[in-house]
């Protein structure tokens, strides 16, 4: 008897000498996959999955099949809701006078190409003051209709609003800032049928707690279309930052921009050149429809109100498809496009 309790003793010192063992490690959610569609709409996604896929048991994924389905939209019909979260912290006030003084470059072409936009602003201090919180006349003077009306007044109005400060919070974080404003002004704010930018601008790392994937999955749950949602990053690329600090990174704002196929580009860099790539880049999936996953090669089929297509392109940087000149559907046309995804 006395041999056993030993021998029990023995087993339970090993068991408990690797506490952590007890408890899973955090699982990475991995990245979504998805592109924003603006100019189109999609009706429904029906993914027919094998009862073998997903690889449990050690066995490689199976391919799913999806079925995506859009309707052409009138030229008139594009949409654009965009949402500037700027970092309030003591190291911005450079970046924010230069973000106002080149903003005419990157909403030019919208105001050109005329598109039914709205913005508004917020900032990355989560405290209980600030969080979430619009700051007060970005909605009604930074829209389209404020364009038309005086564009030299609604660029000095942004000009003007976005200088939100330099005396928020040093713990930064810009992905809870979005959820927390979401969660205030998702209904008010964002419209359903439109394409959402998000646009992160910030010189140190998030501090948010959840991962950035779970923000992101967060945004793409108020659209029909998880294509309609892009999260651009504008961080410090280079850490270039003199001053030390825990905050000091940009890799979880790199990361909710993969997770919504999206560019991160470089504060450091002129602000010239960074708000004419965001622009270029949203406008130029304006004309594209957007897929919600990156298709296996070979599998990707284009139906054009029943009839089979090659008459497109696909463009695997922004997983989406763009009709070749002279092929693009009229208004109300039904397009299904069918894909294996793993």
């Amino acid at each position: 008897m006395k041999t056993i309790l030993i021998s029990l003793l023995a087993v339970l010192a090993v068991g408990c000498s690797k506490p952590t063992d007890f408890f899973p490690k955090e699982k990475d959610l991995g990245f979504l996959n998805g592109a924003p569609d603006t100019n189109q709409y999609r009706e429904s996604q029906d993914p027919e999955t094998s009862p073998n896929g997903g690889g449990a048991g050690g066995q490689s994924p199976k391919p799913v099949t999806v079925t995506e389905n859009f309707t052409q939209a009138k030229e008139t019909n594009r949409k654009l809701d965009i949402l500037w979260v700027v970092d309030s912290s003591g190291s911005m006030h450079d970046e924010q006078v230069e973000l106002g003084k080149n903003f005419d470059l990157f909403i030019k072409n919208f105001m050109q190409k005329d598109i039914d936009f709205k913005m508004a602003i917020t900032t990355t201090d989560t405290t209980p003051e600030f969080r979430g919180v619009m700051v007060d006349g970005s909605a009604e003077k930074l829209n389209s209709v404020a364009a038309k009306k005086d564009p030299e007044l609604f660029i000095k109005s942004f000009n003007e609003l976005v200088k939100v400060g330099t005396n928020g919070s040093g713990y930064e974080k810009g992905l809870e800032a979005t959820e927390a404003f979401t969660e205030k002004h998702a209904e008010s704010f964002f419209r359903k049928e439109a394409y959402l930018a998000v646009v992160i601008i910030s010189d140190e790392e998030d501090q948010s707690e959840k991962s950035p994937v779970e923000y992101v999955q967060g945004l793409k749950k108020l659209k029909a279309n998880p294509g309609l949602v892009k999260v651009y990053s504008i961080v410090d690329k280079t850490l270039s930052n003199p001053e030390p600090s825990i905050t000091r990174g940009f890799e979880r704002y790199a990361k909710a921009s993969e997770a919504s196929a999206s560019p991160v580009l470089d504060i450091r860099h002129p602000f010239t050149e960074t708000l004419s790539e965001i622009s270029d880049s949203i406008i130029n999936l304006l004309d594209r429809f957007a897929l919600a996953n990156k298709p296996i090669d070979g599998s990707l089929q284009v139906f054009v109100n029943g009839k089979q297509t090659t008459d497109y392109s696909y463009e695997s940087s922004s997983q989406s498809i763009l009709f070749n000149p002279g092929s693009l559907p009229a208004a109300g046309a039904k397009i299904v496009v069918k894909y294996k995804n793993l």
